[in-house]
């Protein structure tokens, strides 16, 4: 308190309080103009105390002053106009710092405390005794999509359905006495939907001890309700397919509980779900080996350890494991189980448990082991077939072949296998085997002779019969086909055909050949006559090639008469041998001529019923064309041989071979390479084989020919 004079502001008495709360001394405060004590350093306090003077009362005037230590302090101010001698004023200053302190610390967590109830994540809901709101967040009006405002006065019964309504009363003990755990709360929005809440509620109670109210704490868990319905209903339908599983299927946890069992394990083994759930300690292999023991469901779970000898097979595939085995304890009768395991994972990745399906492929395994069976009886019969077999798919590959037509070809079957079955048919067949496979692709049956090509560049001749090969959904995939080979069979209708025309030609020659040498005679008997006169002695030369001429037709129309099959023939017992060194010497001299070897080689053969001119005249024939087959320097072998109940004669060159068009057209009439041949040669050499019941065979290659003339051994000889 401090009397102070009007007209100077001059202090003319201060009490103790007064000095202690300013921190002056009397003589600082007393006599001296109060501004010069600086207690108003704030302009807003200045100016509160200079309009105070003009007042002649002022009643408590908040106001901030600075103390001589430079502290703030706040204090209520009084006025009251006094007159002592002159005007004065007192003024009464009431510290009131700590109250302020106070207070603004109260305001301040005011402040707080409004910031967190209005930024909570949850809903804050108070309501006094009657249920009616009293408070609310913005959280709590926004999730039931009302105002602060709508909200505050309203009953807790109007944000409920009916049904839940009913369940308030129930809960509404709960508030008076405080839940000590969270319940979960049906609320209405204000669109009618539904709010699933959370509450944490904490009553309030009066002096008396009576509930006065109660503050609730809601937690929106809508989408939690809406996700545990979701998962229940996926619970559910796990459940439902579970149990459609054809397959018995069981699923452990980590601990190797059992936590689900279908309808079809229950089937087979007997067991019921509610009997095995929960069950660990291999438990689940009971029904199944009758006995405890780890199973593929155990394996995944535990990769280091080795389950391979538990089981007749297993495959390991990344973290599938597919196993089978024999188990004796299903239906009291060995069953073959075929099983596949893999791990279970959560969201993050780990491993909560696994999951095994089993299978009793006790019928399919009888059924491979009947069709291995049946497979090796007809393999058995494919391979030891007298045809041979092949099958080629839609493009014409050949997907199958035996043994028996690999031999055929002069191939392995490893090399035939995926190769066109074109490249073994002759390029002058290869059109009719088209023709033969677009029939199979409308599913016509057929059956033709082949020429194909083997190895060694030989032909085979076969009778192919193809039948079409359509799968379930009537698509042609291919054909089989069966291969008899025909090759004896065709060289035997190509003789006989080739002997009928030899035979035709001989006939021609017999019939004309004595009506043509007569006049030929004539011809050249005056011709050799005129030679000798010496009228025409200028034209000798002339007359000579004449007669040349003629001697070379009356040659030919002798090898005509040679092709006849009735010619008469006179067979008597000779060795081979003989006949063949008694030409041998003619033959090593055309050799040797043409700067060519000859050689020939002998074995011990017994006699045959030969006609020594006409197989001087075979050897002979075959000889040259052996000598004009090849080049300078190369060799002739003539060779004689036993070969069962045959006798082989062997004419052999080192030439270029045969051409295979020209092969297959070997011994018919006018068939020649040669520039100047008649293409009698070899059909009088085959003429001849056939009128001494003999055959001839051909081998030609890039290193030569061989000419084989079978003879057969007289019996008794």
């Amino acid at each position: 308190m401090a009397i102070i004079r009007k007209r100077d502001q001059v202090c003319l008495d201060a009490n103790r309080s007064f000095l202690i709360n300013t921190g002056y001394s009397r003589e600082e405060v007393v006599g001296h103009n109060i501004k010069e004590l600086k207690l108003w350093t704030e302009p807003e306090d200045r100016e509160k105390i200079y309009n105070s003077l003009q007042e002649k009362s002022v009643q408590s005037l908040e106001l901030s002053y600075t103390s001589k230590s430079g502290e703030k302090r706040y204090g209520l101010a009084y006025k009251e106009d006094l007159v002592i001698d002159e005007e004065c004023y007192l003024g009464v200053m009431v510290d009131i710092t700590d109250f302020r302190v106070v207070k603004e610390t109260l305001e301040v967590k005011e402040e707080m405390y409004r910031q967190i109830v209005e930024t909570a994540h949850e809903g804050i809901w108070l309501v006094d005794a009657d249920y009616r709101t009293t408070f609310v967040n913005q959280k709590m009006a926004a999730m039931l999509g009302y105002t602060v405002e709508e909200m505050n006065g309203k009953s807790l019964n109007h944000f409920v359905d009916d049904h839940w309504r009913a369940i308030t009363k129930e809960y509404s003990v709960i508030p008076r006495r405080g839940s000590d755990e969270p319940y979960q709360y049906k609320l209405q929005k204000k669109d009618g939907g539904e709010l699933w809440a959370l509450i944490s509620q904490s009553p309030f109670f009066d002096r008396d001890g009576s509930w006065s109210g109660s503050l609730g704490m809601i937690v929106d868990i809508t989408h939690h309700k809406e996700a545990e319905k979701a998962l229940s209903e996926s619970n559910r339908r796990l459940a439902d397919i579970l149990n459609f599983l054809p397959d018995a299927t069981l699923v452990i946890d980590c601990k190797g509980r059992v936590i689900a069992w279908n309808k079809a394990a229950e089937e087979m083994t007997g067991i019921k779900s509610q009997d095995i759930l929960g069950k660990g300690d291999y438990e689940y292999s009971i029904p199944f080996y009758g006995y405890r023991r780890p199973i593929l469901v155990d394996h995944v779970l535990n990769y280091e350890q080795d389950w391979g000898p538990n089981y007749s097979r297993i495959d390991i595939k990344g973290k599938v494991v597919i196993g089978e085995n024999l188990c004796r304890t299903i239906d009291n009768t060995q069953a073959y189980l075929w099983a596949i395991a893999t791990p279970l994972y959560d969201m993050q990745g780990n491993i909560t448990g696994a999951i095994e399906s089993i299978r009793d492929i006790t019928d399919r395994r009888r059924a491979e082991n009947d069709l291995k069976a049946s497979e090796e009886q007809y393999r058995r019969i494919v391979e030891t077939a007298n045809e041979g077999i092949w099958l080629n798919d839609h493009a014409d590959k050949i997907t199958f072949v035996n043994e028996k037509l690999a031999d055929m070809l002069g191939y392995s079957v490893d090399s035939i296998i995926g190769c066109s079955l074109f490249t073994y048919i002759a390029r002058d067949h290869r059109r009719m085997a088209c023709i033969m496979m677009e029939r199979n692709r409308k599913g016509i049956r057929v059956e033709h002779d082949l020429k194909f090509r083997c190895r060694d560049g030989s032909s085979l001749w076969a009778v192919v019969s193809m039948s079409p090969i359509f799968s379930p959904l009537k698509k042609y995939i291919g054909s089989l086909a069966m291969i008899s080979d025909v090759t004896e069979r065709k060289k035997l209708e190509m003789q006989m055909a080739r002997l009928d025309r030899l035979n035709l030609v001989g006939q021609i020659a017999a019939c004309i050949g004595h009506e043509i040498r007569n006049p030929m005679t004539s011809v050249r008997g005056f011709l050799q006559i005129m030679a000798g006169d010496e009228l025409y002695n200028q034209d000798k030369e002339h007359f000579d090639l004449m007669i040349e001429e003629l001697d070379r037709a009356n040659a030919i129309i002798t090898e005509f008469l040679s092709l006849a099959k009735n010619k008469a023939i006179e067979l008597k017992l000779h060795n081979l041998n003989s006949i063949v060194k008694g030409i041998f010497p003619l033959i090593n001299a055309e050799a040797l001529a043409q700067d060519k070897i000859a050689h020939v080689h002998l074995e011990e053969i017994p006699q045959l019923l030969l006609d020594e001119s006409e197989i001087r005249q075979l050897l002979l024939n075959l000889a040259r064309n052996a000598l004009e087959a090849m080049p300078s320097e190369k060799g002739l072998m003539i060779k004689t041989l036993r070969e069962g109940a045959e006798v082989i004669l062997l004419v052999q060159d080192q030439g270029s071979g045969i051409h295979p068009d020209i092969l297959g057209e070997i011994g018919t009439p006018f068939i020649t390479t040669k520039e100047e041949g008649t293409g009698l040669g070899l059909p009088v050499c085959y003429s001849i084989a056939a009128r001494h019941d003999a055959a001839i065979e051909v081998e030609s290659g890039a290193g030569g020919t061989t000419f084989f003339v079978r003879f057969k051994i007289p019996t008794g000889i």
